[in-house]
């Protein structure tokens, strides 16, 4: 038995498509790091040159593009990652994403690579200030995918590092988290800072009744493992513990399930 436990305490190890062996990081580190990928990647430096070629781009497959864009990553990556043990190459990115792949399944690491890819432009604009096309009207786009554009684009939005600084600000005043942050003074009126941006564009109001009806709008969809996640990733962003956040959302699906149908 003593063996068996010494094993399972021995580093893990993992051999990149470069033939190196590397040591997998922990899930915190991991999360850490993607972490700060997220918040170099939202910083408005970084936004600044991705919509300069964003502009300067001719064709969706154009080279040129690709290879400033990949530069332009990899220069982010290549100030982040020396500080969890990769190297600031091409192999040290490669032997990043193998270890990545070893957390896919974990919630926060699947959120946070939505946010990425969302802050990267790799995935369908769901961000009010990338994209004007959404539907003016709630009824008509009682679906799960708008659920889901929904619940990203504020994933992006509460993920800003300079959001996440006052909502630890916020934590920090906080008499107790017992409840796991489930209450937290003045968390509505922030969270709102942002939403009265983004509300607007999916068909809900600017106001607290706005943000009560998009609740309620996306309950139905809360037990679907995908709107699950991003449920529950958006309150992670607004402070709470995944306890919290797992009674956040039966809460809402309660809520909903008892309001008489249309």
């Amino acid at each position: 038995m003593f063996g068996a436990k010494a094993l399972a305490l021995q580093p893990r190890t993992q051999t990149s498509l470069a033939g190196s062996c590397f040591k997998v990081p922990q899930a915190v580190e991991v999360g850490l790091l993607r972490s700060e990928l997220l918040a170099a990647f939202t910083a408005a430096r970084f936004q600044k040159k991705l919509h300069e070629l964003e502009r300067a781009r001719t064709l969706s497959s154009d080279p040129s593009y690709r290879a400033a864009f990949r530069k332009l990553v990899r220069k982010e990556q290549g100030q982040v990652i020396p500080r969890y043990g990769f190297d600031a190459s091409e192999s040290g990115v490669e032997q990043m994403l193998a270890a990545f792949e070893a957390f896919k399944e974990d919630p926060d690491i699947y959120v946070n690579s939505i946010a990425i890819k969302e802050a990267l432009g790799q995935t369908k604009p769901s961000s009010p200030r990338l994209s004007d096309s959404f539907p003016r009207k709630v009824a008509s786009v009682d679906c799960k995918d708008f659920v889901i554009q929904l619940l990203r684009a504020q994933l992006v939005a509460f993920s800003h590092p300079a959001f996440q600084k006052s909502i630890r600000a916020l934590k920090l005043k906080a008499a107790d988290s017992e409840e796991g942050f489930y209450h937290l003074a003045g968390r509505a009126q922030l969270a709102l800072t942002v939403q009265r941006l983004i509300l607007p564009r999916f068909g809900f109001e600017a106001t607290r009744e706005g943000v009560q009806s998009m609740i309620m709008h996306c309950a139905p969809y809360a037990n679907e493992p995908e709107v699950a996640i991003l449920f529950d990733g958006v309150n992670t962003r607004l402070g709470m513990t995944h306890a919290a956040c797992r009674r956040f959302r039966d809460m809402a699906r309660s809520l909903a399930a008892s309001r008489p149908q249309a």
